[in-house]
């Protein structure tokens, strides 16, 4: 059987790493694990072979969240408990626009045959949330996908937000170079312009998703991140598509992804079709503005406030 993860970006539970609050970790690695599994009983053996637990801790963890049902034991295993049923609502409820973005997502894939996701994102993270369609292999990009907010990725996300936030941004791009910074500075320009993204296909991608499926089945080793870590490295060198695309033209296409806003005209949810083939230049542009209409029907719906298009954003250099 293939051997479960630990999400993307998370490290074993006791793998050293200093951390304020080790017990909560513990509990948040188990919780972490069977989530990214619903629906499969874990023994406890297989838990603290996963998680990196000790036995007797691992064993006290899982028998006090058994205790207030945020786990099911049965004779045959661990699984997730009815009590997270309404942790998960209430999540829910702190994120309208990732629930308003259901009925869309399901529309979207239906329209297009590919998957469509939901992402939000905090300071350091970009989540999925939900998703709908046909699954990648591996289903690499389901919901409790989290991929660190480090450049290139994220540009969706950041383009609309104000100048601290984005020059967090940049400031943790895996180059240091004015010339990539800068590039990187274009790039949200263009997405302000066009109001969506579009990620091109290559082969640096296509192996970013087989690492991420990688990771879906195996431990994240050392190894994995160093590789996840040279594979984003490789990617910064990757050209976005021009703004301008040939309506005949086939372009090779990973995503393309457009935001919702928030009251305060920030990005609350980013919905993205998972394309990953080619298309003509006129088929992106009727992708493009589907999710827009479907980006400005749930920014309407949750009471958010449509950002400027063309809004430039301030920092435009490197510092000295």
């Amino acid at each position: 059987m293939p051997q479960p993860p630990h999400p993307p970006g998370h490290a074993p539970a006791d793998s050293g790493d200093r951390s304020a609050s080790p017990p909560t970790d513990r509990v948040i690695a188990v919780l972490d694990l069977l989530s990214a599994h619903p629906g499969r009983e874990f023994t406890l053996t297989e838990i603290i072979r996963y998680s990196g637990i000790s036995k007797a801790t691992c064993h006290a963890v899982v028998r006090r969240l058994a205790d207030a049902h945020y786990l099911l034991h049965t004779p045959t295993g661990y699984s997730l408990g009815p009590a997270l049923i309404a942790v998960g609502h209430s999540a829910e409820r702190s994120f309208p626009a990732a629930r308003a973005a259901q009925h869309h997502l399901v529309s979207l894939a239906e329209e297009f045959g590919v998957p469509c996701t939901a992402a939000v994102h905090d300071s350091k993270t970009i989540t999925v949330v939900d998703a709908a369609g046909p699954r990648p292999p591996g289903d690499a990009f389901g919901s409790g996908l989290r991929i660190p907010l480090v450049p290139p990725y994220g540009a969706v996300q950041i383009a609309w937000s104000g100048e601290d936030e984005i020059r967090a941004w940049l400031d943790r791009a895996p180059r240091a170079d004015e010339e990539f910074r800068n590039r990187l500075i274009g790039e949200l320009e263009t997405i302000r312009r066009r109001g969506y993204d579009v990620h091109r296909e290559s082969t640096a991608s296509m192996r970013l998703r087989e690492a991420l499926y990688g990771l879906m089945r195996e431990d994240l080793s050392a190894s994995q991140q160093e590789a996840v870590t040279l594979l984003y490295t490789e990617l910064s060198h990757i050209d976005s598509l021009p703004e301008r695309l040939d309506d005949r033209t086939r372009y090779s296409v990973n995503t393309i992804s457009a935001p919702a806003f928030d009251a305060d005209g920030r990005t609350s949810v980013v919905l993205s079709l998972l394309m990953a083939k080619p298309l003509r230049g006129a088929e992106i542009a009727r992708a493009g503005k589907r999710l827009l209409a479907a980006a400005a029907d749930i920014t309407r719906s949750t009471g958010g406030r449509p950002a400027e298009r063309n809004r430039e954003s301030r920092p435009t250099r490197a510092p000295k």
